[in-house]
């Protein structure tokens, strides 16, 4: 009987078969250059950065001041989200613009309140 002769590449085989690593499936393909990405890698828009927006440019159509406020707060809480999530969500400026035309928005109530304010003073004053 003949005695089996050491090779080094059949023992790399029977070894590489018998290790925990080649149980596992082989992590998945990307795909070729060019190609598009499926949707579940996609970034999704948050909706609050949505919400706040919307909220701000209602600000200015006739929900004065409660449109502002509201654009301000969703979009605190939009620019947070996006910027933990790692890269999953989108729409970073759509929170920004948000938060910047309800902070002009409220900043104008403001103002429009006061000078309507100190003008009805100054009627009842006799001035």
């Amino acid at each position: 009987m003949e005695e089996p002769t050491f090779d080094p590449r059949n023992a790399d085989r029977r070894q590489l078969n018998a290790s925990p690593l080649a149980q596992h499936p082989p992590p998945p393909q990307l795909p070729p250059p060019g190609a598009p990405y499926p949707d579940a890698l996609m970034p999704r828009t948050n909706p609050w950065a949505i919400i706040s927006l919307t909220f701000s440019i209602l600000g200015w159509c006739g929900l004065f001041g409660i449109g502002g406020l509201i654009g301000i707060i969703t979009g605190i809480i939009a620019r947070n989200e996006i910027l933990t999530s790692y890269g999953t969500q989108s729409g970073e400026g759509l929170a920004i613009a948000g938060i910047i035309l309800g902070a002009l928005n409220v900043a104008f109530v403001c103002l429009l309140t006061l000078c309507s304010l100190s003008l009805v003073g100054a009627l009842f004053s006799g001035l």
